[in-house]
């Protein structure tokens, strides 16, 4: 009886309050980032957004295969393969 009462106060104070550091892809979409490698046309580049506290890179394509400089602000449209497929923002 006292062992179950150790594992279950263990397991709610140790380990159910763990979180992971981990963006998930789905949560990806629609997130502001900024083109830190200029994407070419029909090619890759990077952005860089912020994540849970913390600052993110990822591989990005142009959403039309269009070309984005370095500085421009983007929005995350999806995540396919590692890519993420973005476009400009249009203020």
């Amino acid at each position: 009886m006292f062992s179950a009462l150790i594992y279950v106060g263990f397991t709610y104070l140790f380990i159910k309050p763990q979180g992971s550091s981990e963006v998930r892809v789905a949560e990806m979409a629609g997130t502001i980032a900024e083109i830190i490698t200029p994407i070419p046309e029909n090619g890759l580049g990077e952005i860089a957004f912020v994540a849970q506290g913390g600052r993110m890179t990822y591989s990005a394509r142009h959403n039309h295969n269009g070309k984005i400089d370095r500085g421009t602000p983007v929005r995350i449209l999806r995540v396919v393969g590692g890519i993420a497929y973005v476009e400009p923002i249009v203020e």
